[in-house]
């Protein structure tokens, strides 16, 4: 199914599986897949690289420098405790940057302030 992200296409896929241990269903495990929207026709990647990384750095210089190390980690798919760790700073102090970088980017969850930022 295509999501339209602010300016990012996105195409998510759903993979389910039903989790059978001894012939007894226990439940079901699945695990969503996204794509990009593909390069329109005749573009090269670089060319359309190049003509939206003017927003990219726009977007980013509303961000302080902790809370663009945030957003890179949210990236890596870290949660606030592992962001913490790393950062050397509390899961609370993770979780305020991660308010106000959904604030600054006009966001509403963690998915949509990496797209906001990629």
């Amino acid at each position: 199914m295509d999501y339209q992200f602010g300016t990012h296409a996105v195409r998510i896929t759903s993979r389910i599986a039903p989790l059978i241990i001894d012939g007894r269903f226990h439940g079901a495990v699945g695990i969503d897949l996204s794509a990009p929207q593909p390069l329109k026709p005749g573009a090269s990647s670089q060319k359309q690289r190049a003509t939206t990384s003017p927003l990219l750095e726009s977007k980013l210089s509303v961000l302080s420098p902790r809370e663009r190390e945030v957003v890179h980690w949210l990236g890596q798919g870290k949660s606030n405790d592992e962001i913490a760790t790393i950062l050397g700073i509390s899961s609370h102090t993770v979780k305020n940057h991660v308010d106000h970088i959904f604030q600054k980017l006009g966001v509403h969850n963690r998915y949509e302030a990496i797209l906001a930022t990629t």
